[in-house]
């Protein structure tokens, strides 16, 4: 350890930018090396005050240009929020999603096979159904209640299984009674 720290390059100085003052007259009767040393001092500290001064104009450009798109953002960012408050309206006004055109046409399905399993009309089944979910016409039940749709046909077809077995049942019945023919 006493190795890596003893041959540890020491750290480079600061960099320290020097503001150059602006420098003094020499005095009236001074020779013209010291006239000389002032105008370059002079020139020197001119040179800064250009620099500086450029610095400060493109940052204060910079500073501009910022603003301008802070200010423009915000406005944009305003609009969005406006815009935004209108959607619980419009979602309120939508109302909920309806059954998708996939249960539609499953609903369709399921409408021909209870109508072959019962012997009802399909406006008829269509119009219980519609009473059932308590909607105008079935394009509407909400799509959440998909399942409680697929259990109201199994229900009805499950009941028409019954009524025809036991149907059936009272035909077999009567049958025994009947006198056979000659």
């Amino acid at each position: 350890m006493y190795q890596h720290f003893s041959q540890r390059k020491t750290l480079p100085e600061p960099f320290y930018t020097v503001v150059p003052i602006e420098p003094t007259k020499p005095a009236q009767g001074a020779n013209a090396l010291a006239w000389a040393e002032y105008h370059r001092q002079m020139a020197a500290f001119y040179e800064w005050k250009a620099a500086t001064d450029t610095r400060i104009d493109v940052l204060e450009e910079r500073q501009g240009a910022i603003e301008e798109r802070q200010v423009e953002i915000e406005s944009r960012l305003d609009e969005h929020r406006r815009v935004l408050a209108f959607i619980p309206e419009i979602l309120e006004r939508l109302g909920p999603e309806t059954l998708t055109v996939k249960h539609q046409q499953r609903v369709r399905a399921l409408v021909n096979r209870l109508s072959d399993a019962t012997g009802k009309t399909h406006q008829k089944i269509y119009s219980d159904l519609d009473l059932a979910f308590e909607v105008p016409r079935y394009q509407e039940i909400p799509e959440e209640e998909w399942d409680k749709v697929e259990n109201w046909f199994q229900v009805q077809l499950q009941q028409a299984e019954k009524r025809q077995l036991k149907a059936a049942k009272q035909d077999e019945q009567s049958s025994l009674f009947d006198e056979p023919e000659k």
